[in-house]
Parts: structure tokens; sequence; C-alpha cells
């Protein structure tokens, strides 16, 4: 689920709100900036709450985040839609460098290209969004 957001959110962005693609974009630039400002804080939030505690917690947190852009209307001020876009960046950017560290915890050097590939299993979940997005663009011609 958390892979194909990237692609929906520009298409709510577009579609739903009647964002420009520039506008789109630049709604997409909170998710960024708070994925990277999550980076150095990391290691505290692990140390104080530890992996189980932290991707329980954030795992829900996200759920509620996903539930509340369907509030999202094309009267909804930027000034909320802003900081849930930054918020999701944040705990999503959270959740994936927890998943992916976990996977090289215990992890020997001679089997750490067998975790990489471990690592990579939500990148087929990306291609969720080439049948709705192909339809789309059948129904427009």
């Amino acid at each position: 689920m958390l892979a194909v957001n990237p692609f929906f959110f520009p298409l709510l962005y577009q579609v739903g709100l009647g964002f420009t693609p520039i506008q789109s974009g630049l709604l997409m630039m909170p998710q960024a900036i708070a994925a990277m400002s999550l980076k150095p804080t990391m290691p505290r939030i692990l140390a104080r709450f530890g992996y189980r505690a932290v991707l329980v917690s954030n795992t829900l947190i996200i759920g509620l985040l996903i539930l509340l852009f369907a509030t999202i209307g094309k009267g909804t001020s930027l000034w909320l839609v802003v900081p849930e876009v930054f918020f999701y960046g944040f705990f999503t950017s959270l959740q994936y460098t927890c998943m992916n560290t976990l996977v090289y915890a215990d992890v020997s050097e001679e089997q750490a290209s067998s975790a990489s590939s471990v690592g990579k299993h939500d990148a087929g979940g990306t291609g969720g969004p080439v049948t709705p997005a192909h339809l789309l663009r059948r129904g427009t011609r």
C-alpha cells in the first residue's frame, strides 16, 4: 500500500482536487522534506521506544493519516493539506527505515546479498497503479 501512494497522491491532487501538475508536484515536496528531516532523529526514536513499539504505533498512525486523506475536498485549505502530507512523509519514512534496517539486523556478510533482495519485497507493490493508470488513459482518448 505504501509503495503505490506516491502515484495516487498526484492523481488525487490533479483529478480529484483540480490542481495543475506543477501544484501537484509542489504538494509532494512536504513528503520529501519530512522524510529527509526524519533521518537525524531516527536513532533516538528507536533507542527510546524500540523497533516493535515504533512499527506497531507507526502502522496505526499511517492508517489514520491515510483515512484523513479521505476528508480532503476541493474546498479544503492548503494549510490543512500541507501538514498532513508532511506528517505522512515523516511516518512513512520512519516505517520504511525501520523495516529496511530490520532486514540487516542479524545478517552475516555472506548473507548480505540475500537480505538485500528480501528488503526489496515492497517494490512489487508499485505495479498496482499500472492497470488503473492505463485504464484512465484509455478512457480519455
